[in-house]
């Protein structure tokens, strides 16, 4: 018997070609997208999840009071020893810190991203190793553990335990060996090892910190504040129980600038990438999954609409087949098959249209997922895609058709009831609700992305080029030589500044903050401002304008500290409407204000500019990156000759370099890959509508063949018959536009919340998606109806 179901509702596919293919579409085009958010949810739902303990592991997060909870990555540096030592719920903890080192590995210098990390990483997080040992991989020091793919771009092979690597200091002087003691596989995108979507593919102990770090005394000292802290839990043991006790540890051993100032909470490990970007992550998954789920519901509604729309088709196969016996569990059963047919050769479709179009989303969405054939999830989400979408599409239709009276069949007099008439309507209805509210989606990000593209962020950021790989000699010596390097680099056709800094404005832009205060106010007043060290240059050389007193003397250092000051740190200081000349402490150090400067943006613009503080580098010697000012027309010609001078100046560093204007467009790349999958989805989401209505409008026009004839023999012109055609889906249209409206501006006005510069929300796109859609509807309508009315009247009464 199902063999025989199978084989009737295969000819009826075969019949009604037009009708299956529209509804194959559909379908097919719902499960394909669908299919492909789930190949992305399922790999961000697995981020961090690789890890045994992974359920027990947290990071220490940073909420600093006066700068409005903001939450932060780093915590204290003798926070991990604290923890693992004096409470009772911790089973182990540890802390890394990240930095960018030079190496010179079989007489050939390389740069590599690196931490320098307590031996409990390993502990705590069972990374795969390839080679060596991973429990004692950092047990000694001047240790090193590297990653497969830096092994083979170091040695030309992975096995390399044993092998040393120099490796240059702070100071560019103080070069240490380091003995490779573990490889380890190259892992999956997690928290731990990469930093800034950027795996860390060299590991050294934290032992050797001083290298990096001149005199500073991470394991005693409270105020050193550039860590991560990461927390194992033990068996039972929940976060509240160690976040109860740690106010008590901050106040025992926080020197007074942080006291009251700043506490700590603990955030589970698997949470963390969806809480990355201000909760970014998490929003985009979360929108995805209900646009996945909306897009295959459409393709439901349009099987559901077309299977009923036949169903004066099918009315005397159900009559007879009655009369004949059937019942209506078995005919429910031949229905419900047809719909599981087409759900299995849908799914068949959309794996080949996944299979094509899977690259071009990698690069929309910067992953690199696959079709894993051998992921239980995966068939899970396939089966139940396929039950699901037999069921909703199906299961109306089956019972609608089971349940015609044999007598209305047989004479073929169906009468598809108020109810059967209400259901398409309203699925039509539904269908445009989605469809109108995706565009809509679309057209204000899009609208979002360009206001973030174009916004003016207080520097000038295009044709600012960077080298990003100088020796840390950070000394005043080291600057002094760089100076004579920058000299040398700004005679080069087409190089209009350059400027030694801590960083250009961006994501490296990661300047440790000091305690300002100004004079005469208490230590516990002072107000946490990020420092960054520029030279005399850098106002000029990056665009930003001086508002008050003047930058740096270029002629030499101050006799005594200055500093820089920007808008907002003015005011947040209350240094009033003269702040030049007055005085600043950070502890007991004075500091004088020499100028002020306009605010510009440091960290992306989903965030408020904050008070921001610059120092003169040769005072203080701490920089990373050279800034380059280039000609538009020069880029390329200056690129290349640094190229050329760069071993003459540093032989034993790797050349690094980027553009600025690049690296902020990748900042914002979560909103880009949002806007991307969004005009995706509406495209889908409108095709599928039109191509249902499509089906819908064919089927209606033929059932009322022998009308049209009729009425063009009474002497209805086209107009008249495209608009008795095309009334009841312009009033359908109009219901689903009054309602997708108000929801549309809801979710986007929810969405925009996230932003502190954004666009506003104007009727006009509105008006323009629905006066679009309406004119293309009837544009279809036309041109279904036009086709009919050419047919003579003659011949169509004659076959009716």
């Amino acid at each position: 018997m199902l063999r025989s179901y199978f084989l009737i509702a295969f000819r009826h596919l075969l019949k009604y070609k037009t009708y299956t293919s529209i509804r194959l579409l559909g379908i097919a085009g719902g499960m394909a997208f669908f299919l492909l958010i789930m190949l992305f949810v399922g790999h961000e739902y697995n981020v961090n999840r690789q890890f045994e303990a992974g359920d027990r592991l947290y990071r220490v997060q940073s909420i600093w009071h006066e700068q409005d909870n903001a939450e932060r990555l780093l915590s204290f540096s003798p926070l991990a020893e604290a923890l693992r030592e004096d409470f009772s719920a911790v089973q182990n903890a540890m802390r890394y810190t990240a930095i960018s080192a030079d190496f010179i590995a079989n007489e050939t210098p390389f740069r590599s991203a690196t931490v320098i990390a307590d031996a409990q990483l390993f502990e705590m997080f069972d990374f795969e190793f390839a080679h060596g040992s991973r429990e004692a991989s950092l047990a000694q020091p001047y240790s090193a553990v590297l990653s497969e793919k830096e092994a083979l771009r170091f040695f030309g092979r992975t096995d390399v335990i044993g092998e040393a690597i120099r490796i240059a200091g702070w100071d560019g002087d103080d070069v240490q060996d380091f003995q490779i003691t573990g490889v380890f596989a190259d892992p999956d995108y997690n928290s731990v090892s990469f930093i800034g979507r950027q795996p860390q593919d060299v590991i050294l102990p934290f032992e050797n910190a001083t290298l990096f770090f001149e005199g500073s005394s991470f394991d005693t000292d409270w105020a050193i504040y550039n860590t991560v802290t990461y927390v194992e839990l033990k068996e039972g043991r929940e976060p509240h129980e160690v976040e109860e006790q740690l106010p008590e540890l901050l106040a025992a051993n926080l020197p007074p600038q942080f006291q009251d100032r700043v506490s700590l909470r603990l955030e589970s490990l698997t949470s963390l990438h969806f809480n990355e970007n201000e909760g970014a992550v998490g929003r985009l998954v979360k929108m995805l999954m209900l646009i996945a789920v909306l897009i295959l519901a459409i393709a439901c509604f349009n099987f559901v609409n077309i299977s009923m729309s036949l169903a004066t088709v099918r009315s005397k196969e159900v009559g007879l087949r009655k009369m004949l016996g059937a019942g209506k569990g078995q005919l429910v059963g031949q229905f419900f098959g047809e719909s599981v047919l087409v759900s299995v050769i849908g799914m068949m479709l959309a794996f080949i249209i996944v299979y094509v179009v899977l690259p071009l989303f990698n690069g929309l969405i910067d992953r690199e997922l696959s079709i894993g054939f051998d992921e239980p999830w995966l068939w899970a989400t396939v089966g139940g895609t396929i039950l699901l979408t037999a069921l909703f599409s199906g299961g109306y239709p089956a019972v609608f058709l089971s349940s015609i009276k044999p007598i209305y069949a047989i004479k073929e007099v169906l009468r598809s009831g108020r109810m059967a008439m209400q259901v398409r309507r309203t699925l039509v209805v539904l269908q445009f609700v989605v469809a109108i509210g995706m565009i809509v989606g679309a057209v204000f990000i899009s609208r979002q992305v360009s206001l973030i593209a174009n916004k003016d962020v207080g520097f000038e950021k295009d044709q600012l080029f960077v080298v990003s790989s100088l020796p840390r000699t950070w000394t005043q010596e080291g600057v002094q030589q760089l100076e004579v390097i920058k000299r040398e680099i700004k005679s080069l056709p087409g190089v209009q500044e350059a400027s030694i800094a801590w960083g250009p404005p961006g994501p490296r832009y990661t300047g440790v903050s000091f305690e300002f205060r100004k004079e005469g106010e208490d230590v516990a007043d002072a107000l946490s401002i990020p420092l960054s060290h520029v030279d005399y240059d850098y106002e000029s050389t990056i665009g930003i304008d001086l508002i008050a007193g003047q930058f740096f003397d270029a002629r030499g250092a101050a006799p005594d500290s200055v500093v820089v000051l920007n808008e907002t740190a003015v005011q947040a200081l209350g240094l009033g409407p003269e702040p030049v000349g007055q005085h600043l402490f950070v502890g007991s150090t004075p500091f004088r204000i020499t100028g002020v400067v306009s605010d510009y943006n440091t960290i992306g613009l989903e965030h408020q500019i904050g008070p921001l503080a610059l120092v003169d580098v040769r005072q203080f010697p701490l920089y990373r990156e050279l800034l380059i000012r280039v000609h538009p027309d020069e880029i390329a010609s200056v690129q290349q000759g640094i190229r050329e001078v760069w071993p003459s100046i540093y032989p034993d560093v790797v050349l690094e370099t980027y553009a600025v204007d690049e690296q902020w467009a990748d900042l914002h790349q979560w909103i880009t890959r949002t806007e991307y999958i969004t005009r995706s989805a509406a495209g889908f989401s409108v095709f599928i509508a039109l191509i249902g209505l499509l089906g819908l409008v064919s089927i209606s026009i033929g059932q009322r063949t022998r009308e049209i004839g009729v009425r063009k023999v009474l002497g209805a012109n086209l107009a008249h018959l495209i608009r008795l055609l095309s009334k009841e889906y312009v009033v359908l249209i109009l219901i689903a536009f009054s309602i997708s409206v108000p929801l549309s501006y809801i979710a986007v006005e929810y969405w925009l919340e996230n932003f502190v510069d954004r666009i506003s929300l104007s009727p006009l796109p509105f008006a323009l998606v629905g006066i679009v859609l309406l004119v293309g509807v009837l544009f279809m309508i036309s041109m279904q109806t036009l086709r009919a009315a050419r047919a003579n009247p003659v011949d169509t009464l004659r076959q009716e």
